[in-house]
């Protein structure tokens, strides 16, 4: 789940699903209301996925 970090702003929720394989993987991210933001597919190595993400985002489950 990520949130923007300007309180005065309206918060949406996003959320990331991840399908990883040995050499990439595909990552779709949806806001809260299921509309996809964001597909793309990186390396498989932590780096790479991580990349993609917002810095605001909490990572883990």
């Amino acid at each position: 789940m990520c949130r923007p970090q300007a309180p005065s702003e309206e918060l949406t929720d996003y959320y990331a699903g991840l399908d990883v394989s040995l050499e990439q993987s595909s990552v779709c991210v949806v806001v809260s209301s299921g509309k996809i933001v964001r597909e793309t597919k990186v390396a498989s190595e932590p780096e790479h996925r991580c990349s993609i993400l917002p810095s605001c985002c909490r990572h883990g489950m």
